[in-house]
């Protein structure tokens, strides 16, 4: 009878696992955003079994997905026995949704087993599969949440089971690693932050337990079965955990420098945990994307309306009115035990889940600061809240169920209120039974009906050579860069990588070479010789014209770009191959484009990046491949390839715009006389010694030494006198120059960009160090001399960046560039445009000539001038009589502007902005294009500190393309508005030309070797070199990435790898004659490794089951 029951229950939450059915119409699929579904899900398994992903620009690693080969596994098996995405991705949404209630119920009945506990079971099991913290995860169908969502019950179950000796070991350690294997969160150990507390802090009340008691026996059980279950997890998913590994050793650091250090996750995490209040948690909301969001379809009900809101206090009310109905005590010993550790879960997920939010946020900020890794759960509220709604799930159901059985006595009653708290479960969240929620912006929604042309060009790319690469135009919306559709799909990923696995090229995306950009520029700018010429030494094989994009502003459509193709097409560069409604596929023209392996005899050494302009121009010898300065001094390729040319661009002193606003000085929490200051320089000097080596980070690091040491002699002056104070102050300030003149010696280390920054960052520091000291007290004159010294000594350093590097005219009509020469030769210079005209050209005060200029440079430093007609400002702000460094007064009224039409802006020209301005009152900003709509302006905001402060911006004309105008606005609610003063404005155009010097040779062309290659895998190729007169270079045309490894024929390993081009990977081979290679991505050896290790243990698992099955049978 209770078999029946069981099936009955099952049978309700297979029917409301129907659910998504409601969601689609019959040519509805889920596409977009961060979804991650493809049009060919098992092509994309397939693919997936390699490290190297090559269809991504001009390849990437995707190590980091090794997971999802399981995970997303079901949608790849339900397609292909059903022949329909739509229909297979309908079943997988049904399998998702059904297991993660059955989990719960599973969970529940390993403790409730009793026919009785049916509604207990029932109510549970809806309300983990029905919540907003799970909804706004169907919105993308998040497969590898939905797993770890399901895996936690059933490896608690495991844990739980095992650990109180229900279960034998054996029993336990296979059941949780099938559950991990199956339901594996799709290899993302950031989703696994909500299981190593759950599953760790049962761990912790168990063991605590038994060493209370002084159980040993089974503390020491409980031991060896938490050995246990973390080794079979880690071996069973050794598949992906190896990758994983591997990829956090070589690249975490850099990972979380790309977020914005500790510090760009703690703003991340303060934005995520801005309303998730213990009071919003515990009423099961404090979604992020439900606040601040006009747009969300449904979120407004829950938050304002005063009977949804009264609703979402039942869950909290019922665990705390049955905790007083039916306290802990009262319950079975049986059943205190599990509902005990329930409600420590559900305590401890609260203070995870609200994050960084008061009252608990400082904890965990120090945890993201000093426990190595944790960066990782940035996002708490969705890193952690499902172990939130698992416990209140279970609590809320456990209760709910007790308040029936003790104020309820009657069967019928009991029955109806039971089926009334399914219904108002579900009816609560009946967001889930429309299917809107997938539509996040409209017309931008995951749920989409993929247009046929779309299906039908990507059937055709699928059909060409897997040498294939195709260019996208339009371009990326820039703003964010997405690729977005009228038809409503919008993501980061580009729509063709998900229908076609061929090799897809953009710019603006992540991991996207320079080079890249540089060949969009060529194309905006109609310049199609050049793009030709680039385009065919990256490999590119076809332009993709989309005319149905739309970019996330609603307004830019293909039509801004349209007039760009259709030159294009005339000009004879590209043919079309084939077009489908608003998609064009255009082949390019040009012959001969280069292969995946090219071997040349020549390097062009360069530190800049920025070479794409000199390949186009073909200034770049054809026999050469590009290498940086460090590598080439490293590999000593000048010695081993004595054909070497060298190619330095000169660096613009104002195309840099003085930024400030990242620069502030630090609060010294222990003073030098303190006695825990040795702590504070233990640590300081650990960080100091970290940077030998590395000239640009010591500069920053003894900028920042130096400000704590500034900030200590501030707060020792305003502290009550003491004996020792003069002394430490001068101390202070002798180790302040110290520090900032360590600073200037580093420099010298550096040249070109490099040196620039370096230079402008001490610049920037010292400007903020002399308005500090400006607010130093001297009280009783002690140190007043010292501060006066340090004074002058900032204003000398400072003057003399600004003479020696940073000097400009007043107008910008003179242009700085300066250079560093690392050996003395001649020199060609080359303009990149070369149509910017400049009246003269002066290098270390000598005229050059304009035409065809050469020059005979020395090793060292030089600076470039370039000399253009003066230019008159776009716009006045002043009155006619009235001279430009006097200061005019501006008042701008609350609610009203100051608007500056411009009337004459060149669409081709940057334009640079200056002016000094003191505010004193109000808060105004500038603004510029069309100021009265908020997207289609740019916004400037001004220092409000009373003081006087410059702006100097550089603007590229896309800033006007909405509309011409500059304008002051107000910007706070003071009631009397804005007033500032200003002088020197200028509004003029600016030429910054790149320049590039060019070392002569007189070498002849070389010959080149011939060189064929066999591909074997993503990750595997072997490549032959043959008739190679000299060493040579060889550039493999893909990302360069550290991983890639190549090997002789005689298997010597070949260390001279380096990034050549700027983007690729390359190789300096040494030999001579003809000889093969064997090139190999490392990182593929981790998952290899990883398959054999988990294939084991599937082994061990096996036998393993059939002991149990023997022993029971015995039994």
């Amino acid at each position: 009878m209770q078999r029946k029951y069981l099936i009955f229950e099952i049978l309700i939450i297979g029917i409301l696992a129907l659910t998504p059915l409601l969601w689609f119409s019959s040519d509805q699929i889920v596409l977009g955003h961060d979804s991650g579904f493809r049009l060919n899900p098992m092509e994309h398994l397939s693919n997936l079994a390699y490290s190297w992903d090559e269809s991504n620009g001009f390849g990437t690693d995707w190590s980091l997905f090794k997971g999802f080969l399981v995970t997303q596994f079901p949608e790849a098996f339900f397609t292909s026995i059903t022949g329909s995405l739509g229909f297979g991705q309908r079943l997988t949404f049904i399998f998702w949704f059904f297991l993660m209630g059955i989990s719960m119920f599973t969970f529940i009945y390993g403790f409730f087993p009793e026919r009785k506990y049916f509604f207990m079971r029932l109510v549970a099991s809806v309300l983990y599969m029905y919540n907003f913290f799970l909804l706004q995860a169907w919105f993308i169908v998040e497969r590898a949440k939905f797993s770890v969502y399901a895996a936690f019950p059933l490896g608690l179950l495991a844990l739980v089971k095992t650990l109180n000796g229900s279960w034998s070991v054996l029993h336990g350690v296979i059941f949780f690693s099938l559950t991990s294997f199956f339901l594996n969160g799709g290899g993302n150990p950031t989703l696994y932050g909500f299981i190593l507390i759950g599953y760790g802090l049962t761990s912790f009340v168990y063991c605590g337990k038994y060493l209370i008691n002084r159980d040993w026996k089974k503390f020491s059980r409980a031991i060896l079965v938490i050995l246990l279950f973390l080794v079979s997890f880690i071996s069973i998913q050794a598949y992906w955990v190896f990758p994983q590994i591997e990829l956090a050793r070589s690249s975490y650091a850099s990972t979380l420098e790309g977020s914005g250090g500790i510090d760009g996750i703690i703003g991340w995490e303060n934005m995520i945990s801005e309303h998730a209040s213990i009071l919003n948690v515990l009423r099961q909301q404090g979604i992020p994307d439900w606040y601040g969001n006009k747009a969300h379809l449904y979120s407004n009900t829950y938050i304002s309306n005063p009977l949804y809101i009264l609703f979402s206090f039942i869950p909290l009310l019922i665990i705390i009115y049955g905790q007083m109905v039916y306290p802990l005590s009262a319950a079975a010993k049986k059943t205190r035990s599990i509902v005990g550790l329930l409600l420590i879960l559900w305590l401890v997920s609260i203070i995870f889940t609200t994050g960084s939010h008061r009252p608990f946020g400082t904890f965990y900020i120090t945890l993201i600061k000093y426990i190595p890794g944790f960066a990782m759960f940035r996002s708490a509220f969705y890193k952690f809240g499902s172990l939130y709604w698992f416990t209140s799930s279970m609590l809320v159901a456990y209760y709910l169920y007790a308040i029936i059985q003790k104020l309820v006595k009657a069967p019928l009653i009991k029955y109806c209120i039971y089926g009334f708290s399914v219904v108002f479960i579900l009816f609560y969240h009946k967001p889930f039974f429309s299917g809107d929620f997938f539509i996040w912006n409209r017309p931008f929604s995951t749920k989409l009906a993929v247009p046929e042309y779309v299906k039908d060009v990507s059937d055709h790319i699928d059909q060409s050579s897997e040498t294939t690469r195709i260019l996208l135009f339009p371009p990326l919306d820039g703003h964010i860069r997405a690729d977005s559709y009228q038809w409503g799909f919008f993501s980061l990923d580009m729509l063709l990588r998900l229908t076609t696995d061929r090799k897809t090229i953009i710019a603006n995306t992540n991991g996207s070479p320079q080079i890249v950009t540089q060949l969009y520029i060529l194309l905006m700018d109609k310049d199609f010789e050049l793009f030709g010429t680039l385009s065919q030494y990256l490999g590119i094989t076809h332009i993709l014209w989309r005319e149905d994009i739309l970019f996330t502003n609603k307004f830019t459509t293909a039509e801004s770009f349209k007039s760009i193709i259709d030159e294009l097409s005339q000009s004879g560069m590209v043919t079309l191959e084939y077009e489908r409604g608003p998609w064009k596929l255009f082949r390019l023209t040009r012959s001969g484009s280069p292969s995946l392996f090219t071997a040349k005899p020549r390097a062009v050494l360069s530190e800049t990046n920025d070479i794409g302009p000199l390949i186009a121009k073909s200034l770049i010898p054809a026999d050469a491949i590009a290498v940086k300065n460090l590598d080439a001094d490293i590999y000593k390729i000048t010695s081993i390839i004595p054909q070497s040319t060298r190619v330095i661009k000169a660096f613009c002193t104002v195309c840099q715009q003085d930024d400030l606003s990242s620069l502030i000085m630090p609060y010294a929490m222990l003073l030098p006389d303190s006695p825990l200051y040795s702590v504070i320089k233990n640590r300081e000097q650990k960080s100091y010694d970290a940077t030998e080596g590395n000239p640009f980070v010591r500069v920053e690091m003894t900028l920042s030494l130096a400000n704590k040491r500034l900030a200590e002699v501030n707060q020792l002056l305003n502290r009550p006198l003491e004996s020792s104070t003069e002394q430490i102050v001068h101390e202070n300030i002798v180790k302040y120059q110290q520090l900032i003149n360590e600073a200037f010696s580093e420099t010298q280390k550096l040249s070109n960009e490099s040196k620039y920054r370096a230079l402008k960052r001490i610049q920037n520091n010292l400007q903020l160090n002399f308005s500090y000291l400006s607010q130093v007290k001297s009280p009783f004159g002690i140190a007043g001399d010292e501060l006066r010294q340090v004074s002058l000594f900032l204003q000398k350093n400072y003057m003399g960046i600004e003479r020696q590097y940073m000097e400009e005219s007043e107008d910008f009509s003179t242009v700085s560039y300066f250079l560093y020469v690392p050996s003395s030769d001649t020199y060609a210079i080359h303009l990149v445009p070369d149509d910017t005209n400049p009246q003269s050209m002066i290098i270390d005060d000598i005229p050059v000539t304009t035409n065809d200029p050469q020059v005979q440079l020395n090793e060292g430093t030089h600076r470039l001038i370039l000399n253009y007609a003066q230019s008159k400002n776009v716009i006045e702000i002043y009155e006619t009589d009235q001279a430009d460094d006097e200061a005019r007064e501006i008042n701008i009224p609350f609610g009203e502007s100051r608007e500056y039409a411009l009337n004459s802006l060149d669409p081709s020209t940057d334009y640079i902005v200056s002016f000094e301005y003191r505010i004193t009152n109000g808060r105004p900003v500038l603004a510029l294009g069309n100021i009265e709509e908020s997207d289609e302006r740019t916004i400037f905001n001004l220092n409000t500190d009373q003081t006087w402060s410059k702006f100097s911006e550089r603007i590229p004309p896309v800033v006007f393309a909405k509309g011409n105008k500059f304008a002051f606005l107000h910007s706070g609610f003071e009631k009397d508005g804005s007033r500032f003063l200003i002088r020197s404005f200028k509004f003029v155009p600016v030429h910054t030309p790149d320049i590039y010097l060019i070392q002569k040779t007189n070498d002849g062309s070389l010959s080149l070797p011939d060189v064929s290659f066999t591909k074997e895998t993503p990750t595997l190729y072997q490549v032959t070199v043959q008739n190679a007169d000299n060493p040579v270079l060889l550039k493999f045309n893909t990302t360069f990435h550290k991983g890639w490894n190549a090997v002789y024929d005689t298997g010597e390993v070949i260390n001279e790898h380096m990034m050549v081009d700027t983007y690729a990977n390359g190789w300096l081979l040494n030999r001579s004659g003809s000889y093969s290679l064997t090139i190999t991505y490392a990182p593929q050896k981790a998952f290899s490794i990883g398959v054999l290790t988990t294939t084991s243990t599937w082994i061990v698992l096996v036998a393993g089951m059939i002991l149990l099955v023997i022993k029971r049978r015995r039994v």
